[in-house]
């Protein structure tokens, strides 16, 4: 936690400064009776905005008489019996709805924000600034700041403060003061002009996971603007376990930066697009993800937007990058006003976090999919939330309305398949923290393992293709790909569900380039097969492949279980730390087979061979459980199978497979 000694004196002058020339006490740090008379009281001015502001402070912000009074400038007088109008008192403030986005409201002032002192604390100007309430205690807040400061080659434009000169004060100009609008669905927004036509614009819409942020400036001079530092702040005085003397955490990676309790549980994390510099003050305490404008020339608008929500949890980066995977950078609101935030009744869907997230196009996909996630993958309502963006009461009336129940399961056939199911997305599927539940849900099939039907992988096919062209399909979005590059957006797929139990899906790219990928359940294993086809006008090279087994849904295999791991290429084994309890798979041609104990995952990873234009290439692989202790044997048992060579030539896709048994188990 760092701040240049510079700064630390320079805001200590201005601090002082401002004591002296606005005349204001130096108070004691707890707020007395005695009303703070400063440049930020502002008297509601009707019936309707008193009711509002008074429920603002008393209910929001738990402010004393004192505060209220240093916020609006009335008397004790007037607020006691504004209050007894209103009934508003602390016991009434009504309790919040389920699923609701996160509380946000204006900063009334009247309150100090940071530990400077109330000598400096109600000059600053309260319309750039709104207070975001903790998910875990509606007492606990950070005050967003936004903008505080904006630089250009003219010099500083624009303060929401009075410590220092701006281009307006060396003139002698004073800025209207403004209010926040209060928009549908709890959003804020503010549009400012300065006297040179210099227009910015700030909105903030909160959704239930974060706040977003958007600010413009559009140029209403005669001349570029350059040079467009813009100061956002955070601050923390509000926020319980991050005051100074709790020693608070600090973790950045441009453009992220998060604040965290002293144990490193609890964070608040902010970003902006095209950050300049992430920093932070420890005396106030706050911090910053500050941005840049792009120059703009006149008569042109640039944008900026931002990014604030609240973590719980000991991988922070890991939620930075869970972040970034949810798009915020790039949506650019272009089709989200402020107010797409779910309304009451829950009539529809509040903004997706999760771009997977899939609503089912039919009552029979509805079904369909909540059979999938209930019987199949017991999931609880909020990952049915996750996974198809449906609110909460559509979710319970959907579930009555199919008697859909984890009791109302239908028993499995004797000698059934492996029972194996589409993957519906809204779960981890890996222990690097919610940051994958944007991985896309297409190339996911989830196997149950015969010996507990809750234990289940999840086999991503394809996980990954790369070609002499680059990385020319990518399951999840944390790395570019060819297409990425170019700003192509693929299509979403579902996988067709087969007659017998099998899955299938074809996907042809953007240059020609197609695969198709099946799976088909047999009573001992899960045969694969995965082709490519080549539709561009040249040979296609390096054809990597990369199959993913993740094990986070395999009791007894997870990372603190201290699992086994044994290969044969190309054969890989991962198994239970008592080496009874196996999952076995194989791909030929095999490339590598290694495994990643931190998901946990393990593959064997294919590759196809060269492929000319027009032409088809075939790889086949295999899945299995075992339970023994003799995992190298059962490779040799399942190689007997003949699955290297069969090549499906004679298997339509609504046949299931049946590989032959050992002895002794026909």
């Amino acid at each position: 936690m760092k701040t240049t000694s510079g700064k630390v004196r320079t805001i200590r002058g201005l601090a002082a400064i401002a004591a002296a020339i606005v005349g204001f006490a130096i108070l004691p740090k707890t707020v007395s009776a005695e009303p703070v008379s400063g440049f930020e009281s502002r008297k509601p001015a009707s019936e309707a905005e008193l009711r509002y502001w008074l429920q603002n402070m008393v209910r929001d912000h738990r402010f004393s008489t004192a505060e209220i009074e240093a916020a609006t400038g009335l008397s004790q007088a007037e607020i006691a019996a504004a209050l007894k109008r209103f009934d508003i008192r602390p016991e009434n403030r009504p309790a919040r709805k389920k699923d609701a986005p996160l509380k946000m409201v204006p900063w009334p002032g009247g309150r100090a924000v940071s530990d400077w002192g109330e000598q400096v604390e109600p000059s600053r100007r309260r319309e750039t600034k709104a207070t975001v309430f903790a998910p875990w205690d509606d007492s606990s807040y950070v005050v967003l700041d936004m903008p505080e400061a904006i630089f250009s080659n003219l010099g500083l434009i624009y303060l929401a403060h009075v410590h220092g000169p701006t281009y307006w004060t060396n003139k002698g100009i004073t800025l209207e003061k403004l209010e926040w609008n209060r928009l549908p669905g709890g959003g804020l927004d503010l549009t400012r002009k300065l006297p040179n036509g210099i227009e910015y614009y700030a909105k903030l819409a909160p959704t239930p996971r974060a706040i977003r942020m958007k600010l413009t400036l559009t140029n209403g001079t005669d001349g570029t603007l350059t040079d467009l530092r813009v100061q956002n702040c955070v601050f923390l005085k509000g926020m319980k376990g991050m005051e100074n003397e709790a020693k608070p955490q600090v973790v950045s990676s441009k453009p992220y930066t998060a604040y965290g309790t002293a144990d490193g549980r609890r964070w608040v994390i902010t970003a902006w697009t095209s950050c300049d510099r992430c920093w932070n003050n420890p005396r106030n305490p706050c911090f910053h993800s500050d941005p840049k404008f792009p120059d703009c020339p006149p008569g042109k608008t640039q944008t900026l937007y931002g990014w604030l929500s609240f973590y719980e949890g000991d991988d922070v980066r890991g939620e930075f990058q869970r972040i970034d995977r949810t798009g915020w950078r790039n949506d650019l609101w272009k089709d989200q006003p402020c107010e797409t935030v779910e309304p009451e009744g829950g009539a529809s869907a509040p903004p997706a976090v999760n771009p997977e997230s899939r609503r089912p196009p039919s009552e029979a996909e509805l079904r369909y999919w909540l059979q999938n996630m209930v019987w199949d993958h017991y999931f609880t309502n909020a990952e049915i939330a996750e996974a198809t963006g449906l609110s909460p009461k559509e979710i319970e009336e959907a579930l009555r309305r199919f008697d859909i129940r984890p009791e109302t399961r239908p028993e499995r056939p004797a000698n059934a398949p492996l029972r194996i199911a589409p993957w519906p997305g809204g779960r981890p599927l890996s222990n690097w923290g919610e940051l994958d539940v944007t991985r896309q849900r297409e190339t996911k099939v989830t196997i149950f393992a015969p010996w507990d039907e809750k234990s289940y992988v999840v086999y991503d096919v394809p996980e990954a293709i790369w070609s002499n062209f680059g990385l020319v399909y990518l399951a999840h979005v944390d790395v570019p790909t060819v297409w990425t590059k170019k700003g192509v957006t693929l299509e979403k797929l579902e996988w067709n569900r087969l007659p017998g139990g099998g899955l299938d899906l074809k996907r042809k790219l953007p240059n020609g380039i197609e695969y198709y990928a099946k799976f088909l359940p047999d009573r001992q294993s899960v045969r694969m097969k995965l082709t490519l086809t080549n539709g561009t006008d040249g040979t296609l090279t390096d054809l990597r492949v990369q199959n993913c087994v993740f094990l986070k849904g395999m009791k007894g295999m997870e990372n603190e279980a201290r699992p086994q791991l044994v290969s044969e290429k190309p054969y890989t084994a991962y198994g239970t730390a008592d080496g009874r309890r196996w999952v076995i798979t194989a791909w030929v041609p095999c490339d590598r087979i290694w495994n990643n104990p931190r998901n946990p995952c393990f593959h064997s990873d294919p590759k196809f061979p060269d492929c000319p234009p027009g032409k088809t290439e075939a790889l086949y692989g295999w899945l299995s459980f075992y339970e023994g202790d003799d995992v190298r044997e059962e490779f040799k048992r399942i190689d007997q199978t003949g699955w290297r060579n069969d090549l499906w030539k004679d298997r339509p896709g609504n046949c299931p497979l049946q590989s032959p048994l050992p002895p002794g188990e026909g």
